[in-house]
């Protein structure tokens, strides 16, 4: 009674509520960018303002055709709105020539944008909203210029850092291997050179991640050809590049890559119900029991919340808002295998969901 007792007293702190976001790795930087600039002039700041906030749109809808939507346009025209702080620094990309008009960048103006705001404007436009919390992606890139190397920080750090610059500017945490004793017994370069997914996968355990980049590159001069695979989870999407230099190629894979993700992970705007959803759940008997519910939930950007309304013994009842539709929200706790599904009682509806916290 003692723990039934400690669990009630959490309905007298007032309701409960948490505020919820996915699964994997926090993106910090999802709502900043930086743009190299020549002068620290107001004409060109605004400009830059504008191609930051081109930057970070792309990255928190994850869509492509973001850009293109009219009210998205016209917020583009007036982007310093979205801004909340501004600061210039030495430029990222040193003496290098602006080729639209030869002047050199002097500068990289770092800039903040209003989180809010910019989540409120993709809502209100109906386009999707990739969170903060985002599934790491697993990179297995061979390349071959006379002799087949596997990309990481140390054999080929140059094109390591094409991958990870891209990745950052579409919010998309990556994972190199370490290439240590264990990746060398677990895969060989001709297993991702023939893309052989079985052995891919099975190396990939260690790191944990469900998505997988898997590439290679034949290199001859300064041109290249490339082909690419995305394993997610069940699903797989090919893309390649029959001729092009090295440098654009490797960030129009990263590019697809993110495409893909975003597609799967992101929340329609438009596809949520207004309503609360309630949610029985059996067997939480302690405080230990409901901190791991409460983790699921967190975990959950398919949720903008969960209140806590009801506890009654070892039963307790969340109202839930979804951000999305009521069969993704049913996969995901199928899938999490924490719970095994109660029968609904006599008269009551399919808007109501009974569940029971497995025990291990």
């Amino acid at each position: 009674m003692k723990k039934n007792h400690s669990l009630l007293a959490l309905l007298f702190l007032g309701l409960f509520i948490m505020p919820l976001s996915s699964t994997a790795v926090e993106v910090s930087n999802l709502f900043e960018a930086s743009v190299d600039v020549s002068t620290q002039r107001e004409s060109e700041r605004k400009i830059a303002m504008a191609q930051g906030f081109s930057q970070v749109l792309l990255r928190v809808s994850g869509n492509e055709h973001v850009l293109q939507d009219p009210s998205i346009i016209d917020a583009l025209n007036n982007s310093q709105r979205y801004v909340v702080g501004f600061s210039y620094a030495r430029p990222q990309t040193r003496g290098k020539i602006n080729r639209g008009n030869g002047a050199v960048f002097k500068y990289s103006l770092n800039l903040k944008f209003d989180e809010r705001a910019i989540t409120l404007l993709l809502r209100k436009a109906e386009l999707p909203v990739w969170g903060k919390d985002r599934p790491p992606l697993m990179v297995w890139w061979v390349f071959d210029d006379g002799e087949r190397q596997i990309v990481n920080a140390e054999s080929a750090r140059d094109l390591q850092e094409i991958l990870s610059r891209q990745a950052s500017l579409r919010g998309v945490p990556l994972i190199f291997p370490l290439l240590d004793l264990q990746d060398n017994a677990n895969i060989e370069v001709r297993d991702i050179w023939g893309f052989f997914f079985d052995t891919v996968k099975e190396a990939s355990l260690r790191y944990g991640s469900q998505n997988i980049l898997v590439g290679r590159t034949f290199i001859q001069g300064v041109q290249s050809v490339s082909r690419w695979v995305l394993l997610s989870e069940n699903e797989t999407y090919w893309g390649e590049k029959q001729v092009g230099k090295i440098i654009d190629i490797l960030p129009e894979s990263m590019d697809f890559a993110a495409d893909n993700l975003a597609e799967r992970y992101s929340i329609a705007s438009n596809s949520g119900s207004s309503e609360l959803l309630p949610i029985v759940i059996y067997g939480v008997n302690d405080l230990h029991q409901f901190a791991e519910l409460e983790r699921f939930f967190q975990k959950l950007d398919i949720l903008e919340s969960a209140t806590l309304t009801s506890v009654e013994q070892d039963r307790v009842v969340f109202d839930l808002s979804l951000r999305t539709e009521l069969e993704r929200l049913k996969k995901a706790i199928v899938k999490s295998r924490k719970f095994s599904e109660e029968p609904l009682l006599e008269g009551e509806t399919g808007m109501l969901l009974r569940y029971r916290l497995v025990k291990y």
